[in-house]
């Protein structure tokens, strides 16, 4: 939290008192508390007993031309989070391409090694319900009505996350359940919600005798595409991906340059076993690293970024190169979808599909190559394992 700290000072002068110390819970009040202000960059925290909830949020840059032209899409793309008082993350949202902080990506990164515990956060869940239903009302009270109109945007993800949160909880390990039973790993009568004796989520992969089962500490994974229609791509589309840690439930919502899935209707989802592997390595969701483009000729719209974070999920295995130019993000007329000029419309469909789907025709399977794919400026055989350079369905 100390160099979270220093990045956001960086990023923007406080506008708003401190009411506490960042790191001294002890001193919080119930209730909501907000550490620091700006137009583009709050911190707060929810305190509900020996429980406190952490939120950040940050400004990045506008949304594309198109979003500002519709009335219901977000103005600026924001990056939040939140997190248990330690500073555990169980949601984050990215609203363009990349963090606004590239600290976050650091933090992120080392939660596995700081947090070894397999600790629950149903609580957290419940507690950021709480937290939703007096955000707006308790900030404009703190930092007044004027400064509370600019922060605005910064609230939404954390709202619109935190008013479903329950549910999406439930949901997920609703989901999670169904899978273990279908695989084996949970008896027809154990209940599909309340996990095993301590409320644990199980884990692992099956084998021919009791003794060669392996329990595993983390990581089930689904991805869920959302969509809304929209003013002139005709329909916006964005992913949110689940997972769980040990028993920690931890969702990240990528906005795709516009409104975030919390604010739009789910589409379909991919479930665990639809991936490569059930039980997945460390591994990335990506995005294009193109310019904005919404006809996706000259560049990369949100349904381009949605479908490389659908292949990243079913093929990702942590050695996978971002897709850079390649692929869905430059210019593809095999595979634009968006309103006139472009090819086809609607969003990105959860199947295998090469026309609206998570394959491309570019990818190794389709081009038949098991070494360099000249395509996709990647390579598709076992050796770019070692090397972190393989194709976004690499190897196969």
């Amino acid at each position: 939290m100390r160099h979270l700290t220093i990045a956001l000072t960086a990023l923007f002068l406080w506008s708003c008192a401190p009411a506490a110390e960042k790191n001294d819970d002890a001193a919080l009040e119930d209730g909501l508390t907000v550490f620091a202000a700006s137009e583009t960059g709050i911190s707060l925290a929810y305190k509900k007993g020996d429980l406190v909830l952490k939120m950040d949020a940050l400004r990045g840059a506008p949304t594309p031309e198109m979003y500002q032209q519709d009335p219901d899409a977000p103005k600026w793309e924001v990056d939040a989070k939140m997190m248990s008082g330690e500073g555990r993350v169980f949601y984050t949202a990215r609203g363009g391409d990349n963090w606004v902080d590239p600290t976050w990506q650091v933090e992120l990164e080392s939660q596995e090694e700081r947090f070894a515990d397999r600790e629950p956060n149903e609580a957290y869940y419940l507690l950021a319900a709480e937290a939703a239903r007096v955000l707006e009302a308790q900030v404009a009270a703190q930092v007044g009505d004027e400064l509370a109109t600019k922060v605005a945007p910064l609230l939404r993800p954390l709202r619109n996350f935190g008013a479903s949160a329950p549910m999406v909880y439930f949901q997920q390990k609703l989901r999670l359940h169904e899978h273990l039973k279908q695989v084996g790993l949970m008896g027809p009568d154990e209940d599909p919600v309340v996990t095993g004796p301590n409320g644990e989520v199980l884990f692992g992969s099956g084998g021919t005798t009791c003794d060669a089962w392996m329990t595993f500490s983390s990581n089930y994974y689904y991805i869920a595409v959302h969509n809304k229609s929209a003013f002139v791509i005709a329909e916006h589309s964005a992913t949110r991906l689940y997972q769980w840690l040990g028993y920690w439930s931890w969702v990240h919502d990528n906005c795709n340059h516009g409104t975030c899935a919390g604010d739009m209707g789910i589409k379909c989802l991919l479930q665990y076993y639809e991936a490569i592997e059930d039980y997945k390595p460390s591994w990335e969701i990506q995005s294009c690293g193109t310019e904005y483009d919404a006809f996706s000729n000259d560049g990369h719209n949100c349904h381009d970024d949605t479908r490389v974070q659908m292949a990243n999920f079913v093929y990702g295995n942590g050695h996978n190169q971002g897709p850079g130019w390649n692929f869905w993000c430059n210019g593809d007329e095999d595979s634009d979808i968006s309103s006139w000029p472009g090819d086809q419309s609607g969003s990105p469909a959860c199947s295998a599909s090469t026309s609206d789907g998570y394959n491309h025709p570019d990818m190794c399977r389709y081009q038949n190559t098991h070494g360099y794919n000249a395509a996709g400026g990647c390579y598709c055989d076992s050796a770019c394992l070692t090397y972190n350079d393989c194709c976004i369905d690499g190897p196969w």
